[in-house]
């Protein structure tokens, strides 16, 4: 888990690589290698010009890669990137980790390859060699890495399946930038070239997306997307998908409900040896335990001949409404772990804001990151390295708002006379869901006829009615639309708004899943997990984002995922007895809860107004001031809870303040005193 940036001048007429810019550009990714570092520069006659940690001025330098290390296989200083291979013509600078490497490495040594370290590094690089791009299908982890081929030229840069591993890049006339974090792009980049991405930015602020797509918050800088690989030669770059789940996954499958106790054990073993390969670490592995069905589970595999005295993190809060503490504690208690639990008060969040938003790069979608940050902040006092439950809900159905196409899921099967629905099981169903997701009956049977009725409308139809419903809805307030913003923001373009369900799979249910896990929801997640673990120097790891679980869990029937009002049966069925009953039982869905609702009212009220009217951040010139005034005091006086968008507005200022107003005063205060 590191820091990686690199440099590539696609043309020799241009000016050389400054090697002190790029130093910069290397350690203002400190953080998340504070261990060891490494350079190494490239001309286009087929030279290195030089390589190493400590390096002079190189002349007439056009390639140039950069490494920070967070060590955790191997040590030793064998295992400083950039590295190159045994004949020296091809370098890697790699972020990530690929769990399989011993058996990869004993697979090459028998096709005559020689390693000289231990590490997964290697392992990678000699894949490359010899697979080429076919390489990635054998990796299991994640990660993101550049290989460039001093021979060719080339410079082959990858991101793991789920994106677990960030890599972003930006082209500046003939001048390609690419790293691990997008401060670090912005730091070779002029003052004015950093701009706001306005249509992005408007749809974060009033829905929450982001890190679905390639755009960022900055114009002109893209995240090279999940399963995928950019190739970067002399005169040209391309982009490619290598992977992607099965158009026909879920189709040849057993039929509603059969089969589920196999299904079962196949998982439990399938997510146990996911687990076992995530304890691969030279330095101590622990786990963050919520307290919820998820990591819980990882516990307890961890405990079934993984590991013994597990270290554990835990968030908790007085209020038991916002806390999940009980339930980790019997976790804890029945399996005996090491359990650290830490207890964040309100006033934590004036120290928190500003190094949350210089860390994440982009304001954060969810009120949740608090209680993250304060997790891994906890952890990093202990371990180098823990397992996390990102991506369960994903995979499983674990979202309540997944009932609803479960019940349409049950429609289309009743329509087409597939299995064994009938209209009183679905009746049935309806009523038993009604309260678990809280809603009436009457509402239920609304939204449901609601998404049927919207899978047979155009995407052109769909937004020109949203448009026309949020306006009806915006008259009835006496109010104009989108009035949170200031006159100058322009409309919400098309290419802004969140993606349409697609028809990749035969069922609802698989299908929105789907779309949560490569695009609208888990994107965002793994981005705030990877910037909130690398802000404290700790490697976070994803058993359920194991590429064999996922494929697993979507080749099976949708009824494995929910049936009726259970939600992650299949998770819930694997581990009937290896978790409290009250574990199993859970179907009040958290997720890093933190009672920011409340402080809004309480402990943070003058703050908040004090950030809302401030004259010196002109992050406040995009905003309708009166409007969010407005919001704040209907959210104070009980009237709605506007706690998102309020976090939402909060993010974006700390974060514009930074980056597009004192980012080099920033800067120097974060790295240049490491």
């Amino acid at each position: 888990m590191c820091g990686i940036a690199g440099i590539i001048k696609t043309s020799k007429a241009n000016a050389s690589i400054d090697p002190e810019k790029f130093k910069t550009m290397c350690h203002i990714q400190y953080h998340r290698g504070p261990d060891d570092y490494g350079f190494a520069y490239f001309n286009h006659e087929k030279q290195c010009l030089q390589s190493g940690k400590n390096i002079d001025h190189p002349q007439n330098g056009q390639v140039a890669l950069s490494h920070r290390r967070l060590s955790i296989i191997d040590l030793s200083p064998r295992g400083r990137q950039p590295m190159p291979d045994q004949n020296k013509r091809y370098w890697i600078t790699y972020n990530g980790e690929i769990y399989n490497y011993i058996e990869l490495k004993f697979e090459l040594q028998q096709l005559g390859f020689h390693f000289h370290t231990d590490t997964d590094t290697e392992v990678i690089l000699n894949a490359y060699i010899q697979w080429g791009n076919d390489c990635l299908q054998k990796f299991n982890g994640m990660w993101s890495f550049a290989i460039y081929d001093k021979q060719s030229g080339d410079m082959f840069i990858s991101r793991d399946r789920f994106g677990i591993k960030p890599l972003y890049y930006y082209q500046d006339h003939d001048t390609i930038y690419f790293a691990s974090e997008i401060k670090a792009i912005v730091s070779q980049m002029s003052q004015e070239n950093r701009r706001l991405n306005i249509p992005y930015f408007k749809r974060y602020i009033q829905s929450g997306y982001l890190n679905d797509s390639e755009q960022t918050l900055f114009k002109g800088i893209k995240q090279l997307l999940p399963a995928h690989y950019m190739i970067v030669s002399k005169d040209k770059m391309s982009i490619k998908k290598y992977w992607a789940l099965s158009r026909h996954a879920s189709v040849n499958t057993s039929h509603y409900g059969a089969n589920h106790k196999s299904n079962s054990a196949q998982f439990r073993e399938l997510l146990y040896d996911a687990v076992k390969l995530r304890f691969r670490s030279d330095v101590p592995v622990g786990v963050n335990l919520s307290g919820g069905l998820d990591s819980s589970a990882i516990v307890a595999l961890t405990a079934q001949g993984i590991k013994t005295n597990l270290s554990t993190f835990t968030v908790q809060y007085l209020d038991k409404a916002f806390s999940e503490g009980d339930y980790a504690q019997q976790v804890a208690n029945r399996y005996q772990t090491k359990a650290h639990y830490i207890t964040p008060q309100a006033k934590d969040y004036l120290n928190f804001i500003e190094p949350f938003s210089w860390y994440h790069d982009e304001p954060a979608v969810g009120v949740g990151l608090f209680s993250q940050w304060h997790v891994m902040k906890l952890a990093s006092k202990h371990v180098k390295v823990v397992l996390d439950g990102q991506g369960a809900d994903e995979i499983l159905g674990g979202y309540n708002h997944y009932f609803i196409y479960y019940l349409t899921s049950l429609i289309h099967d009743f329509i087409h006379n597939k299995g064994k629905q009938t209209l009183p099981t679905i009746i049935k169903a309806v009523q038993r869901i009604a309260p678990v997701i809280g809603m009436s009956k009457r509402t239920l049977w609304l939204t449901i006829f609601k998404h049927i009725i919207h899978r047979q409308i155009s995407a052109d139809a769909l937004l020109l009615i949203n448009r026309l419903k949020s306006h009806v809805l915006a008259l009835s307030r006496n109010e104009t639309t989108n009035t949170i913003f200031s006159d100058e923001i322009e409309p919400l373009s098309q290419t802004a708004l969140p993606h349409a369900l697609s028809d990749k799979f035969e069922h609802d249910l698989h299908n929105i899943m789907y779309k949560e896990l490569t695009s609208t929801n888990l994107p965002q997640l793994l981005q705030n997990g990877d910037r909130t673990s690398m802000a404290f120097g700790v490697e976070s790891r994803l058993p359920y984002l194991d590429y064999r679980v996922v494929e697993k869990a979507y080749s099976l029937h949708y009824s494995d995922k929910i049936i009726d009002n259970s939600s992650k049966r299949l998770l819930r069925s694997s581990f009937t007895k290896l978790l409290p009953q009250d574990i199993i039982g859970r179907f009040d869905k958290k997720g890093f809860p933190t009672p920011f609702s409340i402080w809004i009212n309480h402990d943070l009220k003058e703050y908040i107004r004090d950030t809302i009217t401030q004259t010196e951040n002109s992050a406040l010139d995009y905003f309708d001031k009166k409007y969010i005034l407005n919001l704040i005091e209907a959210h104070q006086h009980g009237r709605n809870d506007h706690s998102w968008i309020i976090w939402r507005i909060l993010n974006f200022v700390s974060w514009y303040k930074i980056f597009m107003q004192s980012f080099d005063e920033t800067s120097k205060r974060y790295v240049i005193s490491k």
